[in-house]
């Protein structure tokens, strides 16, 4: 008689949530479980209606990570620029940086996953009949406002995680804008799991 497969191993998703109320940054530690492979980081704002309450799409300027007590990168992460003056025409929709990209792409490969755009954009069902973006009299182009593009942020920040069979200490670091005390986060940990 044949022996069957020793194990089966397959991943498994825990979720952490959390909130807080400081406006403009965020430094705060968390515990990955054991096994975990990769993190995935969703940052929701419930800002006002240009924004989703479950889609990626906080005002992140740059972040940072941490893994017990080991910088990640060696230095924080340009991710969407926060506004110097607001209501200027500033690209807001501009977004992302190699260094983001490269941690998103490192983490999908961890988890054997496609990556199948860089836009990080979801589009408005209302679409307005000109889509080109506006440029003002000084020559600067942008949205005046995020309601007005028709291309809404739709992004999630990810790092790869060595495995390890204890918990991992997370440390983030956020700089940007949260109006309105919204500051809200979901981590989801990739765990392998053995049978």
């Amino acid at each position: 008689m044949e022996q069957g497969a020793d194990s089966i191993q397959y991943t498994q998703f825990m979720t952490q949530s959390d909130q807080f109320t400081n406006s403009s940054t965020l430094n705060r530690s968390y515990y990955l479980p054991a096994q975990t492979q990769t993190a995935f980081i969703v940052l929701p704002s419930k800002e006002g209606s240009d924004f989703s309450d479950i889609l990626g799409c906080a005002r992140v300027g740059s972040y940072r990570f941490t893994l017990n007590g080991e910088s990640v990168t060696n230095r924080a992460v340009p991710y969407m620029a926060v506004p110097t003056i607001a209501g200027t025409l500033d690209a807001k929709t501009e977004k992302g940086s190699s260094i983001h990209y490269t941690l998103v792409g490192e983490a999908m490969m961890n988890s054997g996953i496609r990556y199948h755009s860089l836009r990080e954009a979801v589009y408005d069902q209302d679409i307005p009949m000109s889509i080109n973006v506006p440029i003002d009299g000084s020559g600067n182009y942008g949205w005046t406002n995020l309601s007005e593009s028709p291309m809404k942020a739709c992004y999630m920040l990810a790092l790869p995680v060595e495995i390890s069979n204890g918990q991992t200490q997370l440390t983030i670091e956020l700089d940007g804008s949260f109006p309105n005390s919204s500051g809200e986060l979901h981590i989801f940990s990739e765990i392998r799991s053995v049978l």
